[in-house]
């Protein structure tokens, strides 16, 4: 079996998998392994092809990581906004302090917090 067909299966299998996975980071090792089957179909030397899909693969997997971060970062402080300071219906206030509330359709054990 020729290199390139192994390449492309297993890009192939690959995507599959990261079809159930939802992560993004097999997609990427999907594309290296896919850039190793276009070196091998364009007659490269096996080191060419493993070379071609570990830049691919590591390439892709450092894109997602800073877009990742920037857009996880800007999301979890945007989140944290909208809650901070919100009012909330006290439905039951327990004898150890904390309380049983009401907020955004969801009931939710919090504590008091004094203010800094």
């Amino acid at each position: 079996m020729s290199d390139y067909i192994v390449w492309f299966v297993g890009a192939a299998l690959l995507v599959a998998v990261e079809l159930f996975a939802g992560t993004l980071y097999l997609l990427m090792a999907a594309l290296g392994a896919a850039g190793a089957g276009v070196v091998a179909l364009a007659g490269g030397p096996v080191w060419g092809q493993f070379f071609a899909a570990g830049l691919i693969a590591i390439s892709g997997f450092a894109w997602l990581r800073m877009r990742g971060q920037s857009a996880i970062g800007g999301a979890q402080a945007s989140n944290l906004s909208f809650d901070v300071g919100q009012q909330v219906e006290v439905i039951e206030r327990r004898t150890d302090g904390t309380l049983r509330v009401a907020y955004r359709g969801s009931q939710w054990d919090a504590q008091l917090h004094a203010e800094a």
